[in-house]
């Protein structure tokens, strides 16, 4: 069951600059460092120190926040990302080294979306739910040659390569003409990418 949509509490305080663009809670990827602000030697929360904060962006990794102080992203996301639905905090949702999908919303495409679990541990289908590992049922085929058994006696016909059968494999796979294995991890699939950071917009209003 999904957590009840939350009030939405005051924005505190005159911001300096608002500017337009995407809506509160988007993510985007980010392909630079997060670095901190010029002339900043800390933070108080640490992620205030750093120049994506004081552009309205947090990078997603599950951190815990203040309602009071992120009034805007708590409007937008609430506790869907939290264990809990109730209290003084909400967490940020949490994407390091995650991939992301579309929500199905009916479409199909995603066959197993009755299986996915929200972060509390409701089964639910829709956006901020999550899908474990998985690899699709599925065989192989191919061709392996079958001897004919030798012959008994003086005059016996030797063993001989006669036919071929069609069969699931049972061994790693190889590059043709090589005898080492395609590169395999015993950890998971996964398709070839490169690592970036997932950040969310959490106000409109830049900090200058």
């Amino acid at each position: 069951m999904r957590p009840p949509r939350p009030p939405i509490p005051p924005i505190p305080g005159p911001m300096p600059l608002a500017v337009p663009g995407l809506p509160v809670g988007s993510v985007v990827s980010f392909a630079g460092a997060v670095v901190p602000f010029p002339g900043d030697t800390g933070g108080d929360p640490p992620e205030h120190a750093t120049l994506l904060w004081r552009q309205g962006w947090l990078v997603c990794d599950g951190r815990e926040l203040k309602v009071s102080e992120y009034p805007e992203l708590f409007a937008a996301i609430g506790y869907l990302y939290s264990k809990t639905s109730s209290g003084d905090t909400f967490l940020l949702p949490d994407l390091r080294g995650y991939f992301l999908r579309g929500v199905d919303s009916g479409s199909g495409k995603d066959p197993d979306a009755g299986t996915r679990k929200l972060t509390n541990g409701d089964t639910a289908p829709g956006v901020g739910s999550l899908q474990d590992c998985a690899l699709q049922l599925h065989e192989h085929d191919y061709t392996k040659p079958v001897a004919s058994p030798a012959g008994a006696g003086p005059t016996a016909e030797a063993a001989s390569l006669v036919e071929t059968v069609t069969a699931p494999t049972d061994s790693v796979v190889q590059e043709p003409g090589s005898q080492q294995p395609l590169f395999t991890s015993p950890a998971e699939t996964r398709p070839m990418n490169i690592a970036m950071y997932f950040i969310i917009r959490f106000t409109n209003f830049v900090r200058v």
